[in-house]
């Protein structure tokens, strides 16, 4: 989260930011445009963190409900999981957005909940 939260978030050019092999316990933001999230392999690097909904739902905080959240358009996610750890049947987003134009590759979205992979853009109905 630390790299995204460098970049400008008014930036026009793209922008690719390598995640090297590792498990990581953090939630990411990614509410730049044309961000290249890539991780050095879909195994190797892990993003986990344990978020029921619910807990989300009485402690909001900036970077959303999901393990990933994507707001920023034109936005590439590759070769990494993203895991949301809860261990119930709620809702548990493993990745959440609103993003235009994503692009998710190679790639393991993970969670014993529902909705684990939610993506819409509500503003113009996608």
């Amino acid at each position: 989260q630390a790299a995204l939260d460098s970049l400008p978030v008014a930036g026009r050019e793209p922008v690719k930011i390598l995640v090297r092999n590792g498990l990581y316990y953090e939630k990411v933001l990614i509410n730049r445009d044309r961000v290249t999230l890539r991780g050095e392999s879909r195994d190797g690097v892990q993003i986990c963190y344990f978020l029921p909904r619910t807990e989300y739902d009485r402690r909001y905080d900036r970077l959303g409900p999901g393990v990933v959240n994507v707001f920023g358009n034109d936005v590439v996610i590759e070769n990494l999981t993203s895991k949301n750890t809860q261990q119930s049947r709620e809702h548990a987003f493993a990745l959440y957005g609103q993003p235009n134009r994503l692009i998710l590759d190679n790639c393991q979205v993970l969670s014993e909940g529902a909705d684990t992979v939610s993506l819409w853009n509500t503003a113009f109905g996608m």
